[in-house]
Formats: structure tokens, sequence, C-alpha cells
């Protein structure tokens, strides 16, 4: 007989809790989390419910648009673990 241990989502690599960049650069920002079932990663935009699935927030060329707090979601059947980062794009002078 296999025992199989289930575990809530832990984050184990998140985001800075703030990221100032200018407008254009490219935004590369990850997460992980472990947990049993491998848990699955969405970043969401609080603002617009913008999301995004996968361990990297990229954003190419990012906009004063892309400015806002943002979480890292991390879920499976036996809970969620978050982290937020609020991220700054700021318009070229």
């Amino acid at each position: 007989m296999e025992i199989i241990s289930l575990a809530k989502p832990n984050i184990t690599l998140s985001p800075p809790k703030s990221y100032l960049t200018k407008k254009g650069e490219t935004i590369q920002l990850q997460c992980y989390a472990d947990g049993t079932p491998r848990p699955e990663i969405i970043w969401v935009k609080k603002d617009s419910g913008r999301a995004l699935i996968g361990n990297d927030l990229f954003l190419k060329s990012a906009q004063p648009e892309d400015s806002g707090d943002w979480t890292c979601r991390a879920s499976n059947f036996m809970g969620t673990d978050i982290a937020d980062v609020e991220i700054t794009v700021a318009s070229k002078s």
C-alpha cells in the first residue's frame, strides 16, 4: 500500500513586496510553491482581474496601466497561499 501525503500550497519563492520599473522595460517576477498535489500558480492583477497562468509574471514593454497590486496565488484542492507585489511603471521623462 502506498501512502500519499497531501499538503496545502506553501509559497517558497515569492516576488518582492514592491517593484519599480520604467515604461517600455520588461518585468519578470517569479513565484514558486510546494504542495501535494502540485499547486497551480496564477498571477492576478487585483483591480482588473487580469490573470496570467504560470510561475513567471512576464510583461514585455511594461506600460503605466500594468501598475498596481498583483497577487501570486498558488492553489490546489488542499488550499491556497498568496504573495502580493505592488508594481509601479513610471513614465519616461
